[in-house]
């Protein structure tokens, strides 16, 4: 967990609220962790995809 936290502070502009009001900094977070989730789900599938090739040659 605290991996992920650093890399939506560092990499993804969640250490500072880019708008005001409490709605707007919500969505903020909740569409950075959806990008993150995204980002790595993606890696996991090619991840899975090489392993299955590597596994059948």
């Amino acid at each position: 967990m605290e991996p992920k936290n650093g890399e939506l502070a560092r990499w993804h502009g969640l250490r500072r609220a880019r708008y005001w009001g409490l709605v707007k900094t919500r969505l903020q977070a909740i569409f950075t962790a959806l990008a993150v989730n995204f980002k790595r789900w993606v890696y996991l599938a090619i991840a899975a995809k090489r392993a299955v090739k590597t596994a059948a040659a």
